[in-house]
């Protein structure tokens, strides 16, 4: 039995996962971890057998243990996810989706902050940086709000930690949305892997089976060390389908656990993160969108009462006057599209300071205050045009009576 399994839910991208095999293998030589690390790939019935590939990687790591098996038939995501653990016998395993790399050194990071806690760690929980194809970081995520440099340790068992944890998420991988920031103590998956075999197609087993442990009473611990690049692949993470999926799939978990206060807040950093006029574009009879208008969330509520879909929007603003409310990138979508539509816009607003008085086209930015006299004079339209604090902007100006608002990105 070994220490730690790195899983692989292989399926297709052979290049990926022949450069993810060789990056593993590497570390695990490099930092003398034979012994304690094994790889464990599962091949969700590729449409070409890597079987070749592994076979090459084994033969120039001879002293790596690496098992491999594939998948008679396409099982779907969630079952190559549970099947590629189940490969293993090791205390810990950690899941890398084929795309993504283990950081410098991040197998040694692993099995030394475990050690260091005596084995008691239930899950371990790290920032991740994303990079692009060239392997330059685009940014950071960071799963929950705290200190970047400080090592936190939760044990949901007790209910002021279990918690204190959840009101510091702050990204859907705080709670295992991102599979390859986490490790976990594979008995926990042992004892729940028939517990949600109804959630097999939700995207999102990893969540189901971590969550459930932190509702039964875990030592989830939180380090500020990344162990993990996040490979972005545009053309899937950015598809429509993609994102659909993800919005159903995680509104799915947060509804199946959570309630009261819990659940929307976890709705609004984790849900509300998908919700855009993207989505909420979709025709109504399109199965996605029917699922959508039920999803219960702040965000998606707004959506519900002030979208206007890009079938109704030249009849409806065409010769209105517009307050466009938001300067940044959102901003210039909604710019472009208010002039195709022959809308009139009267002044372009934002909260940010720094931008009052510069340049947008050929308008000067202008403060937040200037909404009133425009609004009641012109009997403008607000079209607001931002992502992150969509929801806050929209109660803000309802509270003030601005009522007359319009999203259209």
């Amino acid at each position: 039995m070994k220490y730690l399994a790195i899983c692989i839910p292989n399926y297709n991208r052979p290049d990926k996962l022949e450069r993810l095999l060789l990056e593993t293998a590497g570390q695990i030589i490099n930092n003398h971890l034979e012994n304690l690390v094994e790889i464990c790939i599962s091949d969700d019935c590729s449409d070409k057998d890597p079987v070749g590939l592994v076979r090459e990687v084994q033969m120039k790591f001879p002293n790596v243990s690496i098992q491999y098996k594939r998948n008679a038939a396409n099982m779907g995501m969630d079952h190559n996810f549970l099947n590629s653990v189940l490969l293993s016998d090791s205390l810990y395993c950690w899941i890398i989706g084929n795309d993504d790399l283990p950081a410098k050194n991040g197998l040694k990071i692993v099995v030394d902050k475990l050690m260091e806690k005596n084995n008691a760690v239930d899950l371990l929980v790290t920032p991740f940086d994303i990079v692009n194809s060239n392997g330059n970081k685009i940014n950071t995520v960071y799963p929950l709000n705290l200190c970047t440099d400080i090592e936190t340790e939760f044990h949901t068992e007790k209910e002021e930690d279990h918690v204190s944890l959840l009101k510091k998420v702050q990204h859907n991988s705080g709670l295992f949305g991102f599979l390859s920031n986490v490790v976990f103590k594979r008995e926990n998956w042992n004892k729940y892997q028939n517990s949600f075999k109804n959630k097999m197609n939700t995207i999102f087993i990893q969540i189901y089976m971590n969550v459930q442990l932190l509702e039964d009473g875990a030592f989830y611990l939180y380090s500020p060390q990344k162990i993990i690049n996040n490979g972005s692949d545009e053309t899937v993470n950015e598809s429509l389908k993609r994102i659909c999926d993800i919005l159903l799939g995680l509104d799915g978990v947060l509804e199946y656990f959570y309630h009261g206060e819990i659940l929307q807040e976890l709705k609004r950093v984790i849900v509300d993160a998908y919700i855009s006029g993207l989505v909420w574009d979709l025709p109504d009879n399109n199965d996605y969108k029917k699922k959508i208008k039920q999803l219960n969330s702040e965000k998606n509520n707004i959506y519900k009462k002030f979208f206007l879909s890009s079938a109704e929007r030249a009849q409806f603003l065409e010769n209105k006057n517009i307050i466009l409310f938001g300067a940044g990138n959102y901003g210039r979508k909604a710019f472009d599209i208010l002039n195709e539509c022959r809308a009139d816009v009267v002044a372009v607003i934002d909260s940010d300071r720094e931008k009052h008085g510069k340049n947008f086209g050929s308008y000067k930015i202008q403060p937040v205050e200037a909404i009133d006299s425009l609004y009641q004079s012109m009997q403008a339209y607000i079209v607001v045009a931002n992502h992150n604090n969509l929801a806050e902007m929209i109660n803000k100006l309802l509270d003030q009576g601005f009522d007359r608002i319009k999203l259209i990105t």
